[in-house]
């Protein structure tokens, strides 16, 4: 569950994390994810470890119906060129992090 940095509460809306691939490689970690079921946090524990938020309950998402599985579709395949068009914009506003 996702955290408030400036709050430290829950995030309200989650994806289950589905770990598809994970390895360790002297000092690199790669893991390779999959978003699993979405859910609303209801409730979280009041003890948890500093930095982090456990829930205690939560409500699972609906299944997508065919149509809102071909938006989902949709959505994902215009990413690439948002993301595109934003690292375009970063460079060329001049707001591109440049070394020291």
């Amino acid at each position: 569950v996702g955290v408030d940095r400036q709050t430290g509460n829950a995030f309200p809306f989650g994806v289950e994390a589905i770990i598809l691939k994970a390895s360790v490689a002297s000092e690199t970690c790669s893991v390779e994810l999959k978003g699993g079921r979405r859910f609303t946090v209801d409730e979280t524990q009041d003890e948890a470890p500093a930095g982090a938020v456990q829930p205690r309950k939560v409500t699972l998402a609906p299944e997508l119906d065919d149509d809102d599985e071909a938006a989902a579709v949709a959505a994902a395949e215009r990413l690439p060129a948002l993301v595109e068009q934003w690292e375009k914009l970063v460079v060329d506003g001049g707001h591109e992090r440049q070394p020291d």
